[in-house]
């Protein structure tokens, strides 16, 4: 994909952190069940640096409904809620580290 992965780890997301993650979904008919799937168990959870990363990893998830199943969710994807994965859109991807990867906004690192 041309990206680099600066830092990986695996976590259980508390009920607290999961209602966070998802508030942007709060008021749609699914987000009890997404919140449930997202508690069900371990998580990993990645961040990626490159040109364009969120346009490759997106192509790279692809959609739960992709009958090729040339991406992640076409592919291991149980429904649109059990999805397998999830990408970041610009407008996300501060509400994700602030819940995934709070030590690197606090750091004096810059990416």
């Amino acid at each position: 994909m041309g990206l680099d992965m600066i830092t990986s780890k695996r976590l259980l997301l508390d009920k607290e952190q999961a209602h966070f993650w998802r508030q942007d979904v709060s008021d749609k008919p699914y987000y009890k069940e997404m919140v449930d799937y997202h508690l069900s168990g371990e998580c990993i959870v990645t961040l990626w640096f490159g040109e364009q990363a969120i346009t490759k990893a997106l192509v790279f998830r692809g959609n739960y409904t992709d009958t090729a199943q040339t991406g992640f969710r076409g592919k291991y994807g149980e429904s649109p809620v059990k999805n397998v994965i999830h990408v970041s859109t610009k407008t996300e991807w501060l509400l994700d580290m602030t819940v995934f990867f709070p030590d690197l906004l606090q750091s004096e690192t810059t990416l």
